[in-house]
């Protein structure tokens, strides 16, 4: 009985990608070990005749509906679609038996890059389209009040001019000047999203903090469709470079986009 621990290349395979629904051209390395009593087949054939199959194998993760980056976790199912192809062939019979089977190195080449990109930015087609990650207001305004300290008109718990605690007692109509600015704008301490709130806004009307930090809806929209939930660092980076911001206010946005 011959035993065979060998690493096994495929330097391109076109791969339907069942998720971002394109052909994506991967390249990488394998490892198998593999026994046979069949003294006519050799480690050099038994590697040539895997190498082969691999499209088929492969093949198998799509009808599971897995990315291609992926394939890696369903070792254990390319395992057993190469024992059942390989037992399909003449040359190989039932003579040999897969003990192990491992992607160890797997990536797309580096042309396909920009299409999966692209393909991770766009809504699957089966889906509806994908709402705004960064929510904006009804434009109805509701109780509003009168500060009694400024006299300008407040929404929430406190002034947002002065600071001053909410006048439970006078109540205002919405002021006819307020329009609700081309970014998101959120309070740093307590989130609050001030998107609707006037321009000269100096408190948060929620928890009386001066502190306010901005979100481009457009760019957290992408951010949402092409990093997920997961790649907070190079979501960050993107939002710096797509927003035209700095590091403090990026890393702020992404936390907020990530929360929803």
């Amino acid at each position: 009985m011959a035993v065979y621990d060998f690493i096994f290349d495929f330097p391109k395979i076109s791969y339907a990608d069942p998720i971002l629904e394109i052909d994506v051209l991967i390249c990488g390395k394998g490892r198998c070990r593999a026994a046979t009593d069949n003294e006519a087949i050799s480690e050099d054939k038994l590697k040539s005749g895997i190498e082969s199959i691999l499209p088929e194998v492969f093949a198998v993760c799509t009808s599971m509906g897995v990315r291609y980056d992926s394939i890696y976790k369903r070792n254990e199912d390319m395992l057993n679609k190469t024992q059942a192809l390989l037992g399909e062939r003449d040359e190989f019979q039932e003579s040999v038996k897969i003990e192990s089977f491992t992607i160890v190195e797997l990536y797309p080449v580096d042309e396909e890059i920009p299409k999966i990109i692209e393909a991770k930015r766009r809504p699957p087609k089966s889906s509806q389209p994908v709402a705004a990650s960064v929510p904006v207001p009804a434009p109805e305004q509701k109780n509003e009040w009168i500060c009694r300290s400024c006299g300008k008109n407040g929404r929430g718990k406190f002034c947002p001019y002065c600071g001053s605690p909410r006048s439970l007692e006078n109540t205002a109509a919405q002021s006819p000047q307020r329009q609700a600015g081309t970014k998101g704008r959120f309070c740093k301490k307590c989130g609050a999203n001030l998107i609707e709130r006037p321009a000269g806004l100096k408190f948060c009307p929620q928890c009386g903090s001066t502190q306010f930090f901005y979100v481009d809806a457009k760019v957290a929209e992408e951010v949402k469709r092409t990093f997920g939930m997961f790649d907070k660092v190079a979501a960050i980076k993107f939002y710096r470079e797509k927003a035209d911001v700095g590091l403090e206010e990026a890393k702020n946005a992404v936390e907020l986009i990530f929360k929803h």
